[in-house]
């Protein structure tokens, strides 16, 4: 994780590294937002089940946001909550699946190689 939050705001700011303090609350949120393959999961989904809203759009009264029903949208987000853990236990067995296939995979080719 934090070569990843290393590697990212390099990334954004090249060779002038000064201003990393700066950059460093966008590149969680892009972290946090992004999918992992293993899974298909946001870190943010996986602790609150829901999708992440961008800034903007918090802070912006768009027709979206104005039909929010906000006592549907509350217990929702409880249902969501109550629900979270098995989300949580399939996205790990989704993950160990995953590493399992890649193993196969390398431990294939490993054979293959050293001749057994």
């Amino acid at each position: 994780m934090n070569r990843r939050i290393v590697e990212d705001i390099k990334a954004r700011l090249g060779r002038d590294d000064r201003k990393w303090v700066e950059e460093l609350p966008s590149v969680l949120c892009a972290i946090r937002t992004r999918e992992k393959t293993s899974h298909g999961k946001t870190p943010y989904n996986l602790i609150f089940d829901s999708k992440a809203g961008i800034p903007t759009e918090i802070g912006v009264i768009t027709r979206r946001v104005r039909s929010i029903d906000q006592e549907a949208n509350d217990s929702e987000v409880l249902l969501n909550l109550d629900l979270l853990e098995e989300i949580c236990d399939q996205a790990a067995i989704e993950e160990s699946r995953y590493k399992k296939k890649f193993e196969a995979i390398y431990n294939t080719r490993v054979r293959k190689e050293a001749g057994t």
